[in-house]
C-alpha cells in the first residue's frame, strides 16, 4: 500500500502481486454483482466491493481506477484534497 501527495490530491494504492486480472474482466470490475470469468469464481462474495468502492470514491470527488501491471494488480484512487468542505442542512 502507499500514499503519495499531489499538489491537491492524495493518490492511495493497493497492489499484490498474484496472478493479475483476466484482460476480459478489467472493463467490468467495477459493475456490481461482477465477479469475473478467472480466478475469482472459487471466492465467495457478492460481486459488490469494487462497486461500493467507486461510488464511495465517487460521491468525495475522487477517482478510483485498476492497473494490470505483470506480476500483480494495483488499484489506484485518487481524492482531492482541495474539496470545499461538505454542506449540511440547517437546524431548524
Amino acid at each position: 500500500m502507499s500514499a503519495v501527495r499531489r499538489s491537491a490530491s492524495a493518490e492511495l494504492a493497493v497492489a499484490d502481486e498474484g496472478p493479475g486480472i483476466p484482460p476480459d474482466d478489467i472493463p467490468h470490475l467495477f459493475e456490481r454483482f461482477y465477479r469475473g470469468n478467472g480466478i475469482g469464481r472459487r471466492t465467495k462474495g457478492g460481486g459488490l466491493g469494487l462497486a461500493i468502492v467507486k461510488g464511495f470514491v465517487g460521491l468525495s470527488g475522487g477517482t478510483v481506477r485498476v492497473e494490470n501491471p505483470p506480476g500483480g494488480a494495483r488499484f489506484v484512487t485518487t481524492l482531492s484534497l482541495d474539496s470545499p468542505a461538505p454542506q449540511t442542512a440547517a437546524r431548524t
